[in-house]
């Protein structure tokens, strides 16, 4: 063989060889790469955190409370799972105390599962009651007798800074005269029971419980926004300018309804709409829909197209007891929310930034007045109120945050930056 045709076969068998070398190099990068794909997917999938809860199923007898926050809350969350198995060793229980008695129904159930499981769990107790009720006792046996620590017992509830709260006005008090005897900061840090052992409730481990939007009324909002061909809640047109839903004279009569401040609020509103430079603002006060138990179970679509067509939705509380499904219902409506003062306001809201409170008479006027007169700067304020509603306080983001955030910090810690995922077309802006 000559020497010109050895170099050539010496160059055919390099080629190939590199040939082979490059398509055995990319086989090998394109499987690393697709298994790391494979990988990173698979990491991204995250089990649901299990609930169960006491009660365990809606019944026409469940509150409120129970069907719309609690139950509602686990079941629409796509980090929580509602589980029946009492023995699941993965499951937080939580219980509202109200409809769950502790002394017949939680206390004989937890018995039973130490018996099969003896290692305690997390449990959270919701107090949804107006005042607070007193579950010291019960409690107490449960993280002294039964768990023996109280690092698994968790407790929140909506009187939660104020204890004697009672709103009043004194005949030397005036427009200008703050809300007075809005209660007493409560330490839960010496919180003592009842009977003297001087042991701490909880130790410490309590949060202030909140209201959220009802999934009930985030659905009507879709689907009534949908049909007026509304993209973002906030910009749409309102016609009116203020309203407050109260009339002045329920409960006038009745001080055991503690309606006081809501009356004084509807008072000061009409005599409001009765100035000359606010006759033709549109604001309102009265009633719209069924009070109490059907308003609070159903929705009713009078009442929510009326605030739909007001630029402002004034909002205030009973007397002795804080919060209220309609602070929250007409933050969703994309309206600007004025409220009279909480101890606390729910998570994150701040007042002159995403809410407005007035703590007189004469303030809540002069607030009215001010943001009617100020497109550009209710709008903002209204904006940012709605965005945080939708996207931090629907149920199933507070249920999140009672299960899965840290009740050492205040507001849950920083778990609540990654709440669920907003899934109702009005919260983001086309």
């Amino acid at each position: 063989m000559g020497s010109k045709k050895r170099v050539q076969l010496l160059y055919s068998y390099t080629f190939i060889t590199l040939l082979f070398l490059i398509i055995g190099f990319l086989v090998l990068t394109c499987g690393r790469d697709r298994f790391k794909k494979v990988n990173l997917s698979k990491e991204k999938v995250i089990p649901k955190q299990k609930v169960l809860l006491r009660p365990s199923t809606l019944t026409r007898k469940s509150s409120s409370e129970y069907k719309h926050i609690m139950y509602d809350g686990v079941v629409q969350s796509k980090k929580l799972e509602k589980t029946d198995d009492f023995l699941d060793q993965d499951a937080v229980w939580i219980v509202d105390p109200l409809a769950y008695n502790c002394e017949k129904e939680l206390i004989p159930e937890i018995k039973k599962r130490l018996e099969k499981i003896p290692t305690p769990w997390k449990i959270i107790f919701l107090d949804f009651s107006d005042m607070g009720r007193d579950y010291g006792p019960c409690f107490y046996e449960i993280k002294n007798s039964l768990f023996k620590s109280g690092k698994y017992t968790f407790f929140a509830r909506r009187a939660f800074y104020s204890e004697e709260r009672n709103i009043n006005f004194d005949a030397s008090d005036n427009e200008k005269t703050n809300f007075h005897d809005l209660g007493e900061y409560i330490d839960w840090d010496s919180y003592f029971v009842e009977d003297d052992s001087q042991e701490k409730l909880l130790g410490g481990l309590v949060q202030p419980l909140r209201y959220s939007i009802r999934s009930d009324f985030a659905d009507a909002i879709f689907n009534i926004t949908s049909t007026m061909g509304i993209t973002y809640l906030p910009d749409s047109y309102r016609r009116h300018g203020a309203i407050h839903f109260w009339n002045v004279k329920v409960d006038y009569d009745d001080p055991n309804k503690s309606s006081t401040l809501r009356n004084m609020v509807t008072t000061a509103m009409l005599e409001l709409a009765e100035e000359n430079d606010m006759k033709n603002k549109g604001i309102h006060a009265y009633q719209v829909g069924t009070r109490e138990n059907t308003g609070r179970r159903n929705v009713q679509e009078g009442y929510l197209k009326t605030m739909l067509s007001h630029k402002i939705v004034v909002v205030s509380q009973r007397d002795y007891w804080e919060d209220h499904y309609r602070l929250m219902e007409a933050l969703a409506s994309g309206a600007l929310v004025l409220t009279d003062p909480m101890n606390p306001l729910p998570s994150w809201y701040q007042d002159g930034v995403n809410i407005v409170v007035y703590r007189n008479l004469w303030q809540l006027k002069n607030y009215i007045r001010y943001y009617l007169n100020h497109e550009s700067e209710r709008l903002k304020i209204a904006k940012a109120g709605f965005e945080l509603a939708m996207s931090k306080h629907r149920s199933s983001h507070n249920m999140e945050r009672l299960v899965l955030g840290n009740w050492n910090l205040p507001n849950f810690g920083e778990f609540a930056q990654y709440g669920s995922i907003m899934d109702i077309s009005t919260s983001t802006k086309n």
